[in-house]
């Protein structure tokens, strides 16, 4: 039987490629002009990784417990290291450049639509979350930065403008390359809020917030307890890791895209958004 479904896939994957589904190769892909380096792939990756959601990490600790809750984020961040891998060998091994052409080879158009379905949701809502922010923010930021006042339609109007100009844009880009930069800014931004939640921890040790702490939980309580919320808190976990809809953009604009220069992309940014991750849960964690 294992056979037969060997060469039902084989022949699928012809069928794919003669059709154009998997006519574009990882070997056909490759540009060394718009290629970035190791360090800046695993900036776009990390990029990719690190969403909003990560800084609700503190509250979903509080509810879940403080060894647990280290265990789980480590695990979330081995489980989609290995996940990116997977795809990158598998499309190595069919010759397939994404996402979409192994969800064909393997259950066909089904397969197909399935993970376009999935990924158009998954970045849907994102980008939703991410126009409600901005919305929230932008005007004002500036307005408080300018001394002037804000309503509603000035907040309507910069919505509709920076999605136009700015967002519309980014999104119809296939190369990744080009944002290397801007995510590499991003990672920055991140570690410095990591810092910063730190340095405010560290240097207020008199804040009733220190006093709260040290007499409200015990070590046993705080760190090694298992609290009810973990099931709800996985979600939270889980979802501020999801990369992979990006790994082949990201892949195909290496300079020479083998599986060893990629396992060690990977490794790279995997640890820098666990690193993150962790900084975001621990220190605003301690405070509650």
């Amino acid at each position: 039987s294992k056979r037969i479904a060997a060469s039902e896939l084989d022949q699928l994957l012809v069928s794919t490629r003669g059709s154009g589904i998997g006519s574009e190769r990882f070997d056909d892909a490759k540009d060394s002009s718009s290629s970035h380096s190791l360090l800046g792939a695993s900036f776009n990756v990390a990029n990719s990784i690190m969403g909003a959601g990560c800084i609700g990490y503190g509250g979903a600790m509080a509810e879940s417990g403080g060894l647990i809750s280290i265990f789980l984020i480590a695990l979330f961040a081995l489980l989609t290291k290995l996940s990116c891998d997977l795809l990158i060998d598998l499309g190595l091994q069919r010759q397939l450049s994404s996402y979409e052409q192994l969800a064909t080879a393997s259950c066909g158009k089904a397969g197909n639509y399935a993970v376009m379905l999935s990924k158009g949701l998954f970045s849907f809502g994102c980008m939703v979350s991410y126009l409600v922010i901005l919305k929230d923010n932008l005007m004002t930021g500036i307005a408080g930065l300018l001394h002037l006042t804000t309503n509603p339609t000035a907040d309507n109007w910069a919505t509709i403008v920076v999605s136009i100009v700015a967002v519309l844009p980014l999104s119809l880009m296939t190369d990744m390359a080009p944002l290397e930069k801007f995510s590499g800014v991003k990672v920055v931004m991140y570690v410095l809020i990591v810092g910063i939640v730190a340095y405010m921890f560290f240097t207020l040790p008199s804040t009733p917030i220190h006093s709260n702490l040290e007499n409200s939980m015990s070590f046993v309580q705080k760190w090694l307890e298992v609290k009810p919320g973990v099931i709800q808190s996985m979600g939270t976990y889980i979802l501020a890791f999801i990369c992979q809809h990006a790994i082949h953009l990201v892949y195909r604009s290496l300079p020479q895209p083998i599986a060893v220069k990629w396992r060690l992309l990977s490794t790279i940014a995997v640890s820098e958004s666990f690193l993150v991750f962790i900084g975001l849960a621990i220190f605003p964690y301690m405070t509650y």
